[in-house]
């Protein structure tokens, strides 16, 4: 038999009042960035009515586009913004 006790996963999912205040964005942004499925991941649906992110999929998401905006944002031979050239 094997001893599934020690291996736990809590998933725990975020309202879109919650996504919004997290990333410091409206509601209605939250809407719109989920719509447009490349800001925000595509939302679970609990019951009829009822989107939810899960936490470590939003955070994951989140750092994959702050990596790529990064990567888009860094111009190589570009002097450095602490004063040298």
């Amino acid at each position: 038999m094997r001893d599934y006790g020690s291996v736990v996963s809590v998933m725990q999912y975020l309202t879109k009042k919650q996504v919004a205040k997290r990333l410091g964005i409206s509601v209605s942004t939250v809407e719109a960035w989920s719509a447009d499925g490349v800001r925000l991941p595509e939302p679970v649906i609990l019951g009829t009515r009822s989107p939810r992110w899960d936490l470590g999929t939003l955070e994951l998401h989140i750092e994959r586009l702050s990596r790529q905006r990064r990567r888009v944002n860094h111009t190589p031979g570009k002097a450095s913004d602490n004063g040298e050239s």
